[in-house]
This record gives C-alpha cells, sequence and structure tokens, in this order.
C-alpha cells in the first residue's frame, strides 16, 4: 500500500497563509467623483466599548483601495456638483435652488429700433425662473432583503487567520462605494437626449452584435448637440464622455478615433479611468455603467457625456460605520454603514446619453 495523500488523507492538512490575493474590482468612478466633491470618506471608527481587533491574532485585511484604482482630486470631480449641500446647517431635509430661466423674443434691428416720436411700451414683461431641489435621505448597507448587519463573533474571532473587524470593514466600504456609484449612475441615466450610431434611432433598431458599435462619428454628433445646448465646460475646455470597457475596445478599433486621440503615455494629466482626450472630450471607462438587452437580445451599452454643473450632492451626517446596540453581552457586534446623502440629477439637458451595441464576439 502507498503512503500518499490519497491513501491516508488524515496525516495531511492544508495551512491557509495570512497574505492576501488581489481581487479585480471596479474603481467607482461616479462613486468616487462624488466623493471627492464632498470631501467625505467612510468613518470605520468604532466605540471605545468593543475591543474585538485588540483580541484577534489574525492578520488584517488591506483597505479596499488596494484592489482598485484610486481617482485623483481633479476639477473635474468638484465642477460636476453644480450644488454642494451642507444639510447640517439647515433645517428640514429639502433644499431648494433657484436658476434663472430666459424667454425668446424677437432681436432683430426692426423689432428693436425705436424711431423718433414713437412711444415706449408700459406693458411689464414678466421674468421668469426655474427651481429644483434636493433631498437628504438615511442611507445605510449591507442589504439582504433589506438593511443588515455584518456580524462578528467574539470567540470565533480569535481563532481566524484574518481579522474580523478589518475583514467587515472592507466589506463595508466596498457596498459603501458601490451604492453610491449606482445612485450616481442612475441619476444621469435620466438624460433628456440620447446619441446612438449611425443608422439607428431606438435601441431596438440593433438586430445583432456588432451591428451598432461606438465610433468617432459618434462622439462628434454627441459633441454637436452639447455646443447647440450651449452646454458649458470644465475648467480644461472639454467635457466628460464615460463609456464601457466595449466601448473603450470598439473606439481604439476606430481608424478617425485613432488619428484624432490623444493618449499622453508620458503623463496622465486627469486620474485612473481617463484613457484617452478626443477632440471635444475626456475619455473615461467605468463597468459599471447599465448594459440592457434589447428586443432582439442585443447587450445596449449606455455611456454618459457630462456637461459640469450636471449633478447636485448633499450631506447631513457623514458615512460611517456603527455598531448594533445589542451585543448579546459582548459577544457579537453587528456593523452597518450608515450616511445622510443627497443626490439629484440638477438639469438633464447637461448629461446625453451614449448607447452602442456589444461586441459580435461578445460571447
Amino acid at each position: 500500500m502507498s503512503w500518499s495523500q490519497a491513501t491516508i488523507p488524515q496525516n495531511f492538512q492544508a495551512e491557509l497563509d495570512a497574505q492576501l490575493l488581489a481581487q479585480p474590482e471596479s474603481q467607482y468612478l461616479y462613486a468616487q467623483l462624488a466623493k471627492s466633491a464632498m470631501n467625505m470618506s467612510l468613518d470605520g471608527s468604532l466605540p471605545d466599548m468593543f475591543n474585538f481587533s485588540s483580541d484577534s491574532v489574525g492578520a488584517a485585511y488591506p483597505d479596499t483601495q488596494r484592489d482598485r484604482l484610486i481617482l485623483e482630486a481633479t476639477p473635474i470631480a468638484t465642477q460636476t456638483f453644480s450644488a454642494k449641500i451642507d444639510f447640517t446647517r439647515r433645517r428640514g431635509d429639502i433644499v431648494r435652488i433657484n436658476r434663472p430661466k430666459y424667454t425668446n423674443s424677437t432681436y432683430d434691428l426692426a423689432a428693436r429700433r425705436i424711431a423718433s416720436g414713437a412711444t415706449i411700451g408700459t406693458t411689464a414683461i414678466n421674468i421668469d425662473s426655474e427651481q429644483t431641489e434636493i433631498q437628504l435621505h438615511r442611507l445605510g448597507g449591507p442589504y439582504s432583503t433589506a438593511v443588515n448587519p455584518f456580524a462578528i463573533e467574539a470567540f470565533d474571532n480569535q481563532m481566524g487567520v484574518h481579522d474580523g473587524v478589518t475583514v467587515t470593514k472592507m466589506h463595508l466600504q466596498r457596498d459603501f462605494d458601490r451604492t453610491i456609484d449606482t445612485i450616481v449612475r442612475d441619476c444621469l441615466n435620466d438624460a433628456s437626449t440620447t446619441c446612438y450610431p449611425d443608422g439607428v434611432t431606438a435601441v431596438n433598431d440593433v438586430t445583432s452584435s456588432g451591428g451598432a458599435p461606438l465610433t468617432y462619428n459618434q462622439i462628434t454628433r454627441v459633441a454637436k448637440r452639447m455646443d447647440e445646448a450651449s452646454l458649458p465646460r470644465f475648467s480644461n475646455g472639454r467635457r466628460v464622455m464615460v463609456v464601457t470597457p466595449t466601448g473603450k475596445r470598439q473606439l481604439k478599433d476606430d481608424r478617425q478615433f485613432a488619428r484624432h486621440a490623444d493618449y499622453f503615455r508620458d503623463k496622465n494629466p486627469l486620474f485612473p479611468g481617463w484613457f484617452a482626450t478626443c477632440d471635444e472630450f475626456d475619455m473615461f471607462c467605468s463597468n459599471t455603467l447599465s448594459e440592457t438587452d434589447n428586443t432582439s437580445n442585443v447587450e445596449m451599452h449606455y455611456g454618459h457625456a457630462i456637461a459640469p454643473g450636471v449633478l447636485g450632492v448633499g450631506m447631513g451626517r457623514p458615512p460611517a460605520v456603527r455598531a448594533s446596540s445589542d451585543t448579546n453581552y459582548g459577544e457579537t457586534i453587528r456593523l452597518i454603514w450608515l450616511a445622510d446623502l443627497g443626490f439629484k440629477l440638477f438639469d438633464n439637458r447637461f448629461v446625453v446619453a451614449v448607447v452602442y451595441s456589444e461586441d459580435e464576439d461578445a460571447s
């Protein structure tokens, strides 16, 4: 009889190393924009009554940022949000903000010339205004049918390879970032204008994979629409376009895009996620944008072309990790994150939806 793991498995034991492998993770571009604009982060400190970490012999998990690209502070982050409301200095959970509303009339010489001796009118013309609002909401996570906690047992925390508190905080940070990213993405999805690829007027016009890729021509038509709408630009003189990895690949295969795009490989002037500058836009890639099948089961991708001032954000109590008061006599700690935040698409004219199809070889 042979002496092996197959014949005597009781003699062999697998050990778990304290090293931690990287988990591929999105950078959550929109969450990073919002956090940078508000200068906010998730406070992971716990009350002094909890000494779980000091009791643990396990190795600490690294911060979530190890597995993702980090957004640097840039004017794009702050200028994307036209208003940043501090609700701690206000009463109520709603703040209203006005903006002027211009009424067009006749502007030519014939209409505006006042002839000698003519009587100037006395009927007053109304000045109009528009108003929008941002509402504060209490947000929390993680979520499973409802907002529910992660739980750590004191007894088990003493024996694990990894420290239970740092493991849990890592998952809370990731849940917080993905929540904020999704909320901002969904706001931008309510764009008033959609630009489709050449020959396409609706998502259901596309009947095959690769039938409507993102092209340089589509980008120029998006720029034309935004120029015609007199939308502002960021301080660098450009606007921002965010596309999926599929859109990024399709553009790099487009000869016109290759001719007009700048990559600045020797220096990245912006922040991770940026992959090129092309004419009117700084181009960014995000893998958390919406992707939805049309009636022909072709996956359609929804990017965004953004002008500064498109969004508003407000904050009351800053994001923090909270522990339940029910600790089972100090034996169980239950953790969630809570934040009082508000997000609003202030003007849907300031974002254009950029729609295109999946690749032919998407499978």
